[in-house]
């Protein structure tokens, strides 16, 4: 540890510690503000002798050990495997806070020594003093005469044009980074904007396609509502205007008789408003039908 790093490490500590608790703690805990000497006398008195005997109980060799070591903890490992017990499972539990405490100091250390390394570079990198004229400091007598205090003037004008020229190039860098970032915050914004846009379109036309849709689906349903209904319509239609078949009986008459086996009466069905339904036979006999039979 160098000076260079003591204060860093010096003044936290002494802002935490260096408190007025701490030190009100300080002169009470001594006996010295509020004055009361018992506090650190009473400590010094010599206590009665119990005359107890000492007891060394024999260490038994096969007590299983709290493992701290890799070869300790394979061997422990293989013990807790054929006997896991509450005994055991202590010790462990032991060595894992033991260990993780190991690895956090060792950690502490190795960043310690990382920012050491850091401070130390630093410390070496110190650059080199010049003279006027720009050149290394020798470490003896410099005399300056006419020609030396020109070139001087001349080193020190580059110097600070230099120095200007930087400050300016820094200044026009962060103007361009400036405009940069506003551009780039304006083109973000535009693609915002246009995203946004899209999405608004698209919900659009699929809100559009679906109303479309529905409007599709319910006239195919009134299509073939329509189409059924016709269809019912010609179906009852061509029910109605179908021929159909009556054979006449008269009570003692011999008419049927006189018909052939295979002769049968046809009754054809017109629509007539006069309310004349002309009854034939298959041979061309007009029929008579009855009040009742007549539509």
């Amino acid at each position: 540890m160098t000076k260079r790093m003591f204060y860093g490490l010096f003044k936290p500590a002494f802002e935490k510690a260096f408190s007025i608790a701490n030190i009100m703690s300080a002169w009470s805990k001594t006996g010295l503000w509020p004055y009361d000497p018992p506090i650190v006398l009473d400590i010094f008195k010599q206590r009665p002798n119990t005359d107890i005997p000492l007891r060394i109980e024999a260490r038994d060799p096969n007590e299983v050990k709290t493992p701290y070591t890799s070869k300790s903890i394979r061997h422990f490992q293989a013990q807790f495997a054929k006997n896991p017990s509450k005994l055991l499972q202590r010790k462990l539990f032991k060595a894992n806070i033991y260990l993780a405490a190991e690895a956090q100091i060792a950690t502490h250390r190795a960043e310690a020594f990382k920012r050491a390394l850091v401070l130390e570079k630093k410390k070496r990198k110190k650059p080199k003093r010049l003279n006027l004229l720009g050149e290394e400091k020798s470490g003896l007598p410099q005399f300056y005469g006419l020609e030396e205090v020109r070139n001087a003037r001349e080193f020190q004008a580059r110097k600070a044009a230099r120095e200007e020229q930087e400050k300016a190039d820094k200044a026009a860098k962060k103007a361009k980074d400036a405009v940069d970032r506003e551009e780039k915050k304006a083109r973000e914004a535009d693609e915002k904007a246009a995203k946004a846009e899209k999405r608004e379109l698209d919900r659009q036309v699929a809100r559009e396609a679906k109303a479309q849709a529905k409007i599709e689906a319910a006239e195919a349903r009134k299509a073939t509502t329509a189409a059924k209904k016709a269809e019912k319509a010609s179906k009852k239609a061509s029910k109605s205007s179908k021929s159909t078949q009556i054979i006449i009986l008269k009570v003692g008459s011999t008419f049927l008789g006189s018909l052939g086996t295979e002769d049968k009466v046809e009754v054809e069905e017109i629509e007539d408003n006069e309310g004349v339904v002309p009854v034939t036979t298959r041979r061309g006999r007009k029929v008579e039908l009855p009040v009742r039979l007549r539509i």
